[in-house]
This record gives structure tokens, C-alpha cells and sequence, in this order.
């Protein structure tokens, strides 16, 4: 079977989570598990895994895996208690963030752990989002890319590269990265924080799902590495 494109932000995610998960047999909560690709990922691993979202498709399709895949709309969720709880991209989402951090440790084993993947959507300068402009527009003129799929980076295509339509599409009700870290440290100790590539991401759901997809996904990915080891562009995932 080829590689599909998802496999690489999956594969980032889950060599990510990896690092920090005590055992195979560890329980696990992922809050925000879209179509499950994280959650079955780690299910193969080994691992036991729960997963939420606020979408019946979402659950549905994560279902049909062979995931614990429930309709929940966190913090409004109970269950017994979990050794990890991950939020993929979902916290800043989370309206009721102080609740969702007592939740959270609620239902948490003690000494259990919260992993946390998330950008800072309002640190992304006019250079990176130039960038991030570029590559998109060289893979569209490449005949790389399928715009009838839905991204942010499409946007920033037909808005050809207008620093504005980033603020646009990043509604100013998402939670900020240094929000989400603050209510974090209010219940949680000791706390990392990294910074992670995250714009690759978002070419990745306009690629080809072939393998010269998850070939130009993966160099895509690699460049933005080291750019911003560079000192180019920003690094906005957080985790």
C-alpha cells in the first residue's frame, strides 16, 4: 500500500507523543481526534485509546477503525481515569479553557500526563507567511495540488499572499499559545514547551494522496525545519 499524505503530520504527531507516553499499556484520552489517523496510529502501537470530537462524521469515521470513538463536547465529558490526555490541535478551540484544565486533571491518573499539540496562529510574521504563500503557489503552477480540497493555504492562494487573509481565517476567538500555556501552569508542573513546524500542514491537505504526495509533503516539511533553524521563517506549532 502507498503511503497516503496524511501519514507525515500523523507521523510527526505520533513520534511526538511517543517520547513522553510511560508504557504501551498506558490509557489514553485524545480530545479532537478528526477522523482518527492519530488515534488509530497509537491503537496499533499498542496503546488503549478514547477518543472525542464534536463531530458525528468525525466520530463515525473514526469508529469504522475499530477506535472507542465518542461524541463529547470536552470539558463536558466523564470517564474513569486516563494516563495521557491528548489535545491535537484542539484546545485552542475549547471556549471554557479553565474548565477544560480541570477536567483535564480530573481525569487524569496521578502523575499522569498532558501532551498538548497546538500552534501560535498570531506569531506567524508577513516573512513566513510569504513563504508558506510561495510554496503553494509553486506546487499550483507544478499541477501539485487539488483545490477543491479545503485549506487555509488555498485561501492564501486566491487572496495571492495577502498577509490579511491569514487574520482573517484565524478567527480571533481561537485561544492564543501563550493562553493556553498560562491556564496550563495554573494546575500542571513541571511544564516543556518546543516550538514545532506546523505550516506543512496545511499543504497537506491540498496534495496529491499519492506517493509523489507524501515525496513532496515530506521535503516540504524538512525545508520548513531548516528555515527556521535558520532564522527565516517562525515555527508556530506549539507543543
Amino acid at each position: 500500500m502507498h503511503p497516503r499524505v496524511f501519514d507525515v503530520p500523523t507521523n510527526e504527531t505520533l513520534n511526538f507523543v511517543r517520547q513522553y507516553l510511560p508504557n504501551q499499556t498506558s490509557r489514553i484520552l485524545e480530545v479532537g481526534c478528526g477522523n482518527g489517523e492519530v488515534a488509530i496510529a497509537l491503537q496499533n502501537a499498542g496503546f488503549q485509546v478514547v477518543a472525542i470530537d464534536t463531530s458525528i462524521e468525525a466520530i463515525e469515521n473514526t469508529k469504522r477503525l475499530g477506535i472507542d470513538a465518542r461524541k463529547a463536547e470536552f470539558p463536558n465529558f466523564d470517564e474513569s481515569a486516563f494516563d495521557a490526555i491528548l489535545f491535537t490541535r484542539s484546545l485552542h478551540h475549547i471556549h471554557a479553557l479553565w474548565e477544560a484544565v480541570e477536567k483535564t486533571h480530573q481525569l487524569l491518573q496521578p502523575n499522569g500526563l498532558v501532551i498538548l499539540e497546538d500552534f501560535a496562529f498570531d506569531e506567524a510574521s508577513k516573512t513566513t507567511i510569504e513563504w508558506l504563500y510561495g510554496v503553494t503557489s509553486l506546487l499550483n503552477v507544478s499541477q501539485q495540488l487539488n483545490l477543491n480540497a479545503d485549506s487555509f493555504a488555498k485561501d492564501l492562494l486566491l487572496g495571492k499572499g495577502d498577509y490579511e487573509v491569514w487574520h482573517e481565517n484565524h478567527h480571533h476567538d481561537l485561544h492564543s499559545a501563550p493562553t493556553m500555556f498560562a491556564e496550563l501552569k495554573k494546575r500542571f508542573e513541571p511544564i516543556a514547551e518546543f516550538n514545532a513546524p506546523y505550516l506543512y500542514r496545511y499543504l497537506c491537505l491540498l496534495l496529491n494522496k499519492n506517493p509523489n504526495g507524501f515525496a513532496i509533503a515530506s521535503q516540504i516539511l524538512e525545508l520548513e525545519k531548516r528555515l527556521a533553524k535558520l532564522g527565516k521563517i517562525d515555527l508556530i506549532g506549539r507543543r
